[in-house]
């Protein structure tokens, strides 16, 4: 997570999102279940996951949430897809790493 959140383009998933300083007040009807990088620390911080899956499960939640919001074929969608890239080389490293 610390890697991920020093990535250029991650700062967009930082906190969460704020419907009024962002002004896209539809924003809590669209996404029911908000996510961002600062909760997923605080939850990791705090050992609220039992199993990787919950954790991965948040990473992709926090990427959905964009995609359903903003499109993928837009400059947040691309932005999106960078940091989902570098997460997904990231986890696949690690998951490398630990049969080596």
């Amino acid at each position: 997570m610390t890697t991920l959140w020093k990535f250029k383009e991650s700062d967009l998933f930082h906190k969460p999102v704020d419907p009024v300083e962002l002004n896209i007040p539809d924003y809590f009807d669209i996404i029911k279940h908000p996510m961002d990088f600062s909760t997923i620390k605080k939850k990791l911080t705090n050992f609220s996951y039992t199993n990787l899956k919950e954790f991965c499960d948040d990473m992709n939640l926090v990427f959905e949430n964009c995609y359903t919001y903003n499109g993928r074929k837009t400059n947040i969608g691309d932005i999106c897809t960078h940091v989902k890239q570098e997460y997904d080389r990231l986890f696949l490293e690690l998951k490398l790493n630990k049969f080596l």
